[in-house]
C-alpha cells in the first residue's frame, strides 16, 4: 500500500520493519528514507502521477526505490501471466479438437507478443510467379 500511497499518514517504524524484513534491507536507513521523502516538498508536488517512483531520486531513496520497483515489477509479470492462462483456456474450449499442443503453444506466444511484422518490407521483397 505504500508503495501505491507514499504520502500517507503511516506508522514509519512498523513500514520500515515490514519493507525491510520483505526485501533484506536495512530497516533503520529505510525508515530515514521513508521520513525524508514524506517531507520533501519537490515530490510531493509532483505526487499523483502514474510513474512516479520513476521520478524519485535513486541515490538518495536507494532502498525505497528497490523496494517500490521490486513491488512494481509483480504486477506487470501477473498481468502476463493471467492473460497466457486466460488466453490458453479460452483456445482450448472453442479449439481442443483442432489444436496440437505444439500449435497452441505457438498461438499462446503470438497472442502475447507485442511484436509488430513490417508487412510492407514483406510485400516488397516477394518475388511475384507468374
Amino acid at each position: 500500500m505504500f508503495a501505491s500511497h507514499p504520502f500517507m499518514d503511516v506508522d514509519v517504524s512498523d513500514i520500515s520493519e515490514q519493507v525491510g524484513s520483505l526485501f533484506n534491507l536495512d530497516c533503520v536507513e529505510l525508515e530515514m528514507e521513508i521520513l525524508n521523502l514524506q517531507n520533501d516538498i519537490q515530490l510531493k508536488a509532483r505526487y499523483p502521477v502514474s510513474d512516479f517512483w520513476t521520478l524519485v531520486d535513486k541515490d538518495k531513496y536507494r532502498n525505497l526505490c528497490t523496494a517500490a520497483m521490486k513491488v512494481e515489477s509483480l504486477f506487470g509479470s501477473t498481468y502476463l501471466c493471467e492473460s497466457a492462462f486466460s488466453y490458453r483456456n479460452f483456445s482450448k474450449s472453442k479449439f481442443l479438437t483442432h489444436l496440437s499442443e505444439e500449435h497452441l503453444n505457438d498461438s499462446i506466444r503470438v497472442a502475447l507478443s507485442n511484436y509488430m511484422p513490417d508487412f510492407a518490407g514483406l510485400v516488397d521483397s516477394m518475388q511475384c510467379q507468374h
